[in-house]
């Protein structure tokens, strides 16, 4: 009796294992198109605005939500975002701390304000913005490196 329960256990296991087969037939028509179809998506278009792929000229705000003296620069980085505005010669970009682009960037302290003058897509020629924390100081330091 017991070797009649062992083989009726195997079977059943067997008949499971077919019925998922023809269900997956089924379900899929034969094909395995429909196992594909994320694989043929294009991918997702890039960001305008990543550190990694511009190429116009680019001024980086490094800051951490930490920081104090970053806490008194960001209205002072806002009023130069506003007056330069979102059409003219150069990239604005603020970068905190934790954000995954800061991976490419070693920066000397927070904040650090980096000018990319042939865009983020060379991320090693860059210079530091050693001038007064200022709206003035910094649309001087863009219209001295910059132009216009």
């Amino acid at each position: 009796m017991i070797r009649l329960e062992q083989n009726t256990f195997y079977l059943f296991l067997a008949l499971a294992f077919v019925a998922g087969a023809v269900l997956t037939y089924l379900f899929f028509g034969g094909k395995k198109e429909g196992m594909r179809a994320v694989e043929s998506q294009p991918p997702p278009p890039a960001r305008q605005d990543t550190l990694v792929e511009n190429t116009i000229p680019a001024l980086v705000f490094f800051h951490a939500t930490w920081c104090p003296h970053c806490t008194h620069m960001a209205p002072v980085w806002e009023e130069v975002k506003k007056i330069v505005g979102t059409g003219a010669s150069v990239v604005l970009k603020s970068v905190e701390s934790a954000e995954p682009e800061m991976k490419n960037h070693t920066v000397p302290g927070f904040p650090t304000i980096r000018l990319f003058p042939k865009g983020l897509a060379h991320p090693n020629e860059f210079e530091d913005y050693k001038g007064e924390r200022s709206t003035e100081g910094i649309l001087t330091f863009l219209k001295q490196h910059v132009g216009g």
